[in-house]
């Protein structure tokens, strides 16, 4: 499906976008805002991004949005020792982001990774650890 919304010329000229170009953020500013007020999954926001889902997360990082959503009020309760809000620890969060990733992207992750994750970040070159 095809949505046309009009813009004044001068936003091209402001931003010093290609109107093509302009579509594109448009799109991954929505996906990012419907995903943080979650609206939409990361799947279906990366979707809507036109990303797969590790670029979507890249980007994410890129613009420094939090992955993890978290509700003021339930931050807030949980602090004032209210023990039935529903927040998950974290480590569900982690273990429900993992298992988000696609099989064939989990593949691709060196086996040798913790122990050379400088070289893979950054690209030292020193020997293996």
């Amino acid at each position: 499906m095809t949505i046309e919304v009009p813009f004044p010329d001068t936003l091209f000229a402001a931003l010093r976008k290609a109107p093509h170009e302009v579509g594109r953020e448009i799109r991954i500013a929505a996906s990012i805002h419907w995903y943080q007020q979650s609206a939409i999954s990361m799947e279906r926001a990366a979707e809507l991004a036109g990303m797969s889902r590790p670029e979507f997360l890249a980007e994410l990082a890129r613009r420094h949005v939090d992955v993890f959503v978290v509700e003021k009020e339930n931050v807030e309760a949980k602090l004032d020792g209210d023990d039935d809000v529903s927040v998950p620890p974290v480590w569900e969060s982690i273990v429900r982001l993992g298992d988000s990733v696609p099989p064939e992207e989990w593949e691709r992750v060196p086996n040798d990774l913790a122990a050379n994750v400088d070289r893979y970040l950054y690209g030292d070159t020193s020997e293996d650890q």
